[in-house]
């Protein structure tokens, strides 16, 4: 697997841009990765599904490959619900071979509470971004809940994650990912 150094975040969809600041300030502090917004982008209408009402995430990850061809990583934070191949409703959804990934805000935004709730969004998306991160860097997912590579089913399993990676996975980046000589968690 080739190591990249540069993410572009590419919004599709409303999200304020002071979370979109802080998505990128904590995923740069936390991998040592250079993050950069790429220019807004709407969802691409092939991609969605009127019998499902939602997006097909594969359709997604392609366009914004054929978007930004030169980039390392790019990962799209799209505004709606949307599927993969065997999950019906996925809140991220990641491709090796693309060296992409998106996530859907729709979920993210569910269960929103508390004194700031933009806050919470931001938490929820960075550790989205991290996790496709590490997929991109060789991880699969652990089996520690607490751990960013846990699997999400669900914004609550979401939430109970650390923001950083368990030992075992910081052991596994050490030896072998892209992402090696980073320290997260």
């Amino acid at each position: 697997m080739r190591s990249f150094k540069r993410v572009i975040i590419v919004p599709m969809g409303s999200l304020g841009a002071s979370c979109l600041q802080r998505l990128m300030e904590t995923v740069s502090s936390l991998t040592s990765l250079s993050v950069d917004l790429g220019p807004s982008l709407p969802p691409p209408i092939p991609a969605f599904n009127p019998v499902k009402r939602k997006f097909y995430s594969h359709f997604i990850i392609e366009y914004l490959r054929r978007h930004h061809p030169q980039a390392d990583v790019i990962i799209g934070l799209v505004d709606a619900d949307i599927y993969s191949e065997i999950l019906d409703n996925v809140i991220s959804e990641v491709q090796h071979l693309q060296q992409a990934g998106v996530i859907s805000l729709s979920l993210l935004k569910e269960f929103l509470f508390g004194e700031r709730p933009e806050a919470l969004l931001c938490e929820r998306l960075a550790k989205e971004t991290i996790h496709i991160l590490g997929h991109l860097s060789g991880l699969g997912h652990c089996h520690n809940p607490r751990c960013l590579m846990y699997p999400s089913h669900g914004v609550l399993e979401t939430d109970f994650k650390q923001l950083g990676f368990c030992p075992e996975c910081q052991i596994r980046l050490r030896l072998g990912s892209p992402m090696a000589s980073r320290r997260i968690g």
